[in-house]
């Protein structure tokens, strides 16, 4: 997972860095304090998938301006917000901002972490199999199987 993190905060930087990898082997996180030097980042690399702005660096009052500046930059990528406490996400819904995610720093790097990577996780897609005679298969998602059945043909 490559991250681009919009953050004043070095320290920042260096924990989750250090969690990523932790949990990741392939993990990088790259770090910039303006706009203007995150837009390149962007551009030369395609492979970013999560851009984290941290609220601490643009505060609310330029919140709405700065994801709106950065949207159309981003492509595929997800927008990570990174807000103080928890209580806060409703702040960021009254901004009229839209994010892919809202993490609270308050929880720590390692809970912020394991969100982030939960949500990068795709849904599970239950293997297709048919029988030999290409009659109606029943699959049972291995969660959920007294809930859902999938008719595959």
């Amino acid at each position: 997972m490559k991250i681009l993190l919009l953050s004043d905060h070095s320290s920042l930087h260096m924990l989750l860095q250090h969690v990523l990898q932790g949990r990741t082997a392939e993990a990088q996180v790259w770090r910039t304090h303006a706009l203007a030097s995150a837009l390149p980042y962007l551009r030369q690399e395609p492979e970013i998938e999560v851009v984290m702005l941290d609220i601490a660096l643009c505060g609310w009052s330029r919140l709405a301006t700065l994801v709106s500046t950065l949207r159309p930059c981003l492509g595929h990528r997800r927008l990570v917000l990174l807000v103080d406490a928890l209580r806060d996400t409703a702040l960021v819904r009254a901004h009229g901002v839209t994010v892919d995610l809202c993490l609270s720093k308050a929880s720590g790097v390692t809970e912020m972490v394991e969100r982030l990577l939960q949500s990068s996780r795709p849904p599970h897609i239950a293997p297709i199999c048919l029988d030999l005679h290409f009659g109606p298969t029943v699959i049972h998602a291995p969660k959920a199987s007294a809930e859902f059945t999938q008719l595959v043909w």
